[in-house]
């Protein structure tokens, strides 16, 4: 319950996986879930702070909200074109995992956006707070949000996206700075 008003009832798997209202899916996961601003072109096609999602939204919504789990990031070559851009401002070792904090460098006119990213540390390591870096979506992961806080249901995954992975293609990313979570 959200405000007197019940947003969600489902199982905490299904609640984190697959909110439908972007307050939720902002209230469960720990670290909180990132969210860029974005918006849907006419095509349905998605984009956010240097991402293009690979699948399209299933209604034109103009403005919207891009949301990303910290675990379906991923660290990407300089030269990846489809890449969130971040100046890294903290790096968060939690033994097994890194969670690497940075500020995104397009996020447009509002106030300063975050976004978290979970590293392993064998990667994280080359990391220096300061220093620009790039991450990759993975998995087909992100999820948009309406500014009535609604989720829009993006197109189902075509065999080739299922087949290749990454909603979005890191391209020139090193294979070995890559992690399928």
């Amino acid at each position: 319950m959200m405000e007197s008003a019940t947003l969600q009832l489902s199982t905490p798997n299904n609640i984190y996986d697959d909110p439908i209202d972007l307050r939720v899916a902002e209230f469960i996961g720990s670290p909180k879930i990132n969210t860029l601003p974005g918006a849907v072109d006419a095509e349905g096609r998605v984009s956010a702070a240097g991402l293009v999602l690979q699948r399209r939204a299933l209604s034109t919504a103009g403005s919207v909200t891009v949301a990303i789990r910290p675990e379906h990031l991923e660290p990407a070559a300089a030269s990846a074109g489809n890449a969130v851009s971040v100046r890294l401002v903290h790096l968060e070792n939690l033994g097994a995992d890194v969670f690497v904090h940075g500020v995104v460098e397009r996020a447009g006119p509002a106030k300063e956006q975050r976004l978290v990213a979970r590293a392993l540390p064998e990667i994280a390591q080359s990391f220096e707070v300061g220093q620009d870096a790039r991450f990759a979506l993975t998995r087909g992961e992100a999820m948009v949000f309406g500014a009535d806080d609604q989720r829009i249901p993006l197109e189902p995954p075509s065999e080739t996206a299922a087949q290749t992975g990454p909603e979005t293609a890191p391209e020139n990313a090193p294979e070995t700075m890559l992690r399928r979570a």
